[in-house]
Order: structure tokens, then sequence, then C-alpha cells
């Protein structure tokens, strides 16, 4: 299940895993307080589209959507918007 009553993009457990496995072969990001964030400005990150697969559906989110720029949080400027759901449901 994915939530959309929320500033952020919350995706399963195991989809969470990926995109964080992913996202941190890209050495400028890094985990924090089960987010990740970047000392780099966010469009100087170059991340691609985030591609979403929903019954069929192929949704591609631009990074602009799925970013948000930080001020004050310990040198950090950018933040990518996507978070584990710890909501349990049972398909």
């Amino acid at each position: 299940m994915i939530a959309t009553a929320s500033p952020t993009i919350k995706v399963p457990f195991g989809d969470y895993q990926e995109v964080v496995k992913i996202l941190l072969k890209d050495k400028r990001l890094k985990y924090d307080n089960q987010l990740i964030k970047s000392a780099e400005e966010c469009e100087s990150l170059n991340l691609q589209n985030l591609v979403l697969h929903l019954s069929g559906i192929k949704l591609s989110i631009p990074p602009f959507l799925y970013t948000a720029k930080i001020e004050n949080d310990h040198h950090f400027k950018c933040l990518i918007l996507i978070e584990q759901n710890n909501e349990n449901t049972s398909e």
C-alpha cells in the first residue's frame, strides 16, 4: 500500500529497502534517522525519475516531487521524501 495523505511517499518495507539500497550507491546521500539526506543541493544530485508500478500502471515521478530543500538540519540541504510505510496490511 502507498500512503497519499502525507508529504512523503510511503512504500512497503521490501520496496523501501530496495530504494535505500539504490539511492545509497550515491555516496553524497546518507541514511539519517530513517530518512535519506544529502549535504548537496537536490538539483545537483542528478536524481532519476522514481517509477512506481501500480496494478499495471507505470507512474513516473520526477525528482522535484520526491525531494525537498531543508535548512538548519545539521548541514543537510536535500531530503528524499520516501519513507517506509509502517502500516500493517494483510492482502
